[in-house]
């Protein structure tokens, strides 16, 4: 599919994709606050044309609308990091779950660096009956939970390294994964000070 080919079809698609986008980001946080779940924020964004080509691209995607999963991604940042499994469970309720991949499993235990849940979903057939998801059975939207402290560190990351023409020094990346595991630890003390231990 040529560029021209491609972008038309990006424009055609582009308003369900953002009716997706800003619809559920609203059941999220109605979801969010009826269970008295805190959070910092929920982002959401739509990849603009010349970043979703670029992708596509390198991954050579025979099927870039089908295969390129996160043209639409929201991201729920919260306080604490056991409210990561309740919202969780929240998403298990009341979506369908494509695919779902916690990034601190992959490393090891002396191994420190980006932590954050993603997930892939879609709305349940029953909610696309309703105007305002008419038309979305077949959107999927790539999700992203992670406290804040998760969040700072790969916002850094992201802007120091990510997609970077020029690697880090080593001594430098040693730093940046200190970082992680100086906020890991934080988001660990801030657990404990939320829910301190019965004293005998």
């Amino acid at each position: 599919m040529d560029k021209d080919t491609l972008f038309q079809e990006y424009n055609d698609k582009l308003p369900n994709y953002d009716r997706a986008r800003a619809n559920i980001k609203e059941a999220l946080e109605e979801y969010l606050k009826e269970k008295n779940i805190s959070f910092v924020t929920i982002e959401s964004r739509i990849k603009d044309f010349e970043s979703f080509y670029e992708k596509i691209s390198r991954k050579k995607y025979e099927n870039p609308f089908e295969e390129n999963e996160d043209f639409c991604g929201i991201r729920i940042i919260l306080y604490f990091q056991d409210d990561i499994e309740k919202v969780n469970k929240i998403i298990e309720e009341n979506f369908i779950i494509e695919e779902s991949e916690n990034k601190s499993n992959k490393l090891e235990d002396n191994e420190f660096g980006y932590r954050s849940n993603h997930l892939i979903i879609k709305v349940k057939d029953s909610w696309c009956v309703t105007p305002n998801y008419k038309g979305l059975a077949s959107i999927k939207i790539e999700l992203q939970i992670r406290t804040v402290l998760m969040h700072t560190w790969a916002a850094i990351e992201h802007k120091l390294g990510y997609k970077s023409n020029q690697e880090l020094p080593k001594n430098l990346k040693r730093k940046l994964y200190l970082m992680s595991a100086q906020l890991e630890n934080a988001d660990m003390q801030f657990q404990e000070i939320k829910t301190p231990k019965k004293r005998l």
